[in-house]
C-alpha cells in the first residue's frame, strides 16, 4: 500500500505540472482503482500498449474513496465501542487494586501503554481535573494524572484511584475517517458511594501497525454551570423562617430564657453575614 501512495503522489505531481493523464500499468491482474483501475503494485510506464490513465482528480477520488491505513485496515464503530469498554474497564480496575493494597501504578502503566498512543503517534490529553498542568502529552504526564506516583504535577490525586465502580458511556456520536474515528458524548463514573458523576468527553482514535486502536486524543471536562435562580417558594420559606425566629426570641425573653443565644443563631442561619455583603 505504501508503494502505490508513493506512485500515487508521482502521479499527482506530474499531474499538477500539466500532465493532466499520466500512464500507468499494473504490474499483476487489474483491479479498480477509482474510475481507471491499477493494483497496489503497480509502476509508471513510459510507454505501454495496455495502460490505463490517471488524471490528477482520480488521484483526489482515491485518496477519498480509500482511506486505509499502511496494513489496509478502516476502523470500525465496534472497534471504536471495544474500546471504550476496555477504557472504562482499565480505569475500575487501577481503582479496585488501589483499594485492596496492590499494585496500582502498575496496573496504570499497562492501561495507559495499551490503550494510548504514546510512543506510536502524538497525543492529546487534556484531562478533567487539571487547572495548572492542563494538556498532558507524555506518558509520565498521564500516568501522574491517573494515580500520581511519580510526582510530576502538584495538582495531581490520582482521577483513578477514587473508587470508581464502573464506567458508562453515552455517545452522541462516532465519525469515522478510514484509520481514524472521532467520539462524543458523556459518560458516567459510579462513585463509591453509589451516585454518578457525569463528564463529557471528545475521544479521538487511531488504528497502529498492529491494527489495535489507540487514543490519540482525550479531552474530559466537567458539565457548564448552570446558575440556579431563586424561586418563589425559597423567599415564602425564608420570610417564615424570620419571623418564626422573631417569635421564638421574643418568647425565650419573655420566659427568662437564653435568648441572647437563640438571636445569635437565628443570625447566623438567616443572614448573609460573612459570606456576602449585607445592607
Amino acid at each position: 500500500m505504501l508503494r502505490a501512495r508513493r506512485a500515487m503522489a508521482a502521479c499527482v505531481q506530474k499531474a499538477a505540472s500539466g500532465h493532466r493523464k499520466m500512464l500507468c500499468m499494473a504490474s499483476g491482474p487489474i483491479k479498480p482503482l477509482c474510475r481507471y483501475g491499477v493494483t497496489p503494485t503497480w509502476r509508471l510506464m513510459a510507454t505501454a500498449t495496455d495502460a490505463q490513465f490517471l488524471s490528477f482528480q482520480d488521484a483526489m477520488d482515491y485518496f477519498q474513496e480509500n482511506p486505509e491505513n499502511e496494513a489496509g485496515k478502516s476502523i470500525t464503530e465496534e472497534q471504536v465501542l471495544a474500546a471504550q469498554k476496555e477504557w472504562g474497564d482499565g480505569i475500575v480496575r487501577i481503582s479496585s487494586v488501589h483499594e485492596h493494597g496492590g499494585d496500582y501504578e502498575a496496573t496504570a502503566i499497562w492501561v495507559i501503554r495499551n490503550l494510548y498512543g504514546y510512543g506510536v503517534s502524538p497525543v492529546l490529553f487534556k484531562p478533567t481535573l487539571a487547572r495548572d498542568s492542563q494538556f498532558r502529552s507524555t506518558f509520565e504526564d498521564a500516568l501522574s494524572y491517573f494515580v500520581a506516583t511519580n510526582g510530576l504535577h502538584a495538582e495531581d490525586t490520582g482521577f483513578a484511584i477514587k473508587g470508581w465502580k464502573a464506567v458508562r458511556w453515552d455517545n452522541k456520536g462516532i465519525n469515522l475517517f478510514g484509520n481514524t474515528a472521532l467520539a462524543m458524548g458523556n459518560y458516567y463514573f459510579a462513585s463509591p458511594e453509589g451516585g454518578e458523576v457525569k463528564v463529557e468527553y471528545t475521544f479521538g482514535y487511531i488504528l497502529d501497525a498492529q491494527g489495535r486502536v489507540r487514543i490519540n486524543l482525550h479531552h474530559s471536562s466537567v458539565p457548564y454551570p448552570v446558575g440556579r435562580g431563586i424561586a418563589k417558594q425559597q423567599i415564602l420559606a425564608a420570610q417564615r423562617a424570620w419571623g418564626d425566629a422573631i417569635v421564638d426570641i421574643s418568647a425565650l425573653h419573655a420566659s427568662g430564657g437564653d435568648y441572647r443565644r437563640a438571636a445569635g443563631e437565628h443570625l447566623r442561619r438567616l443572614y448573609g453575614y460573612g459570606s456576602n455583603p449585607l445592607l
